[in-house]
């Protein structure tokens, strides 16, 4: 392990680590797969990165500001989300807080659509933050459904191909008792 003592910061290095910072930030959040939305304790968004534009089809200007759940929530499940950050303000705690949940989402054009959220709190500067990881789960769950539906397929094949062959059976044990 290095122990050479760390160069004194200057104001100006000070100044220039936060600019780095800050672009590693923006860099991170520009590049991640998964949308990443953040809102404060009132609900609002306060971040809503290209990938979250991209997956919900409202650009970052528009989405910053405005209410969350009416943003990307479906109708239904507005109030209980409403609700939800009213009694986590409240009492602390929350049942989707720090685990992977799927539910579903929706897009600006009222499109509904399976995601995986994960949500974590944060505290700046004394006041509560969300940060939430959208995933679309839209390509998992047609995938499944196809599979189910080629399975299904599979056994009505065999259902059929064993029909066949019992139909076959029978014929021949009849051919060979009219033969004699």
């Amino acid at each position: 392990m290095d122990h050479t003592p760390a160069e004194p910061t200057t104001p100006e290095r000070a100044v220039a680590l936060l600019r780095e910072s800050e672009a590693l930030r923006g860099a991170i959040l520009d590049s991640a797969l998964d949308a990443v939305i953040a809102m404060d304790e009132r609900g609002r968004v306060t971040e809503f990165n290209p990938a979250a534009e991209r997956m919900f089809g409202c650009p970052r200007h528009a989405a910053l500001g405005q209410e969350l759940a009416a943003l990307i929530m479906p109708p239904a499940l507005r109030e209980p989300h409403r609700r939800g950050l009213a009694r986590h303000l409240a009492a602390g705690g929350g049942a989707l807080l720090g685990k992977r949940s799927e539910t579903t989402a929706m897009r600006a054009d009222g499109h509904e659509f399976p995601v995986e959220i994960y949500v974590t709190r944060l505290d700046l500067d004394g006041r509560p933050a969300f940060v939430g990881c959208v995933r679309d789960r839209t390509a998992v769950v047609t995938a499944a459904r196809e599979k189910a539906q080629l399975e299904e397929q599979l056994r009505q094949a065999q259902t059929m191909e064993a029909a066949g062959r019992l139909a076959g059976s029978v014929a021949n044990e009849l051919n060979n008792l009219l033969t004699v």
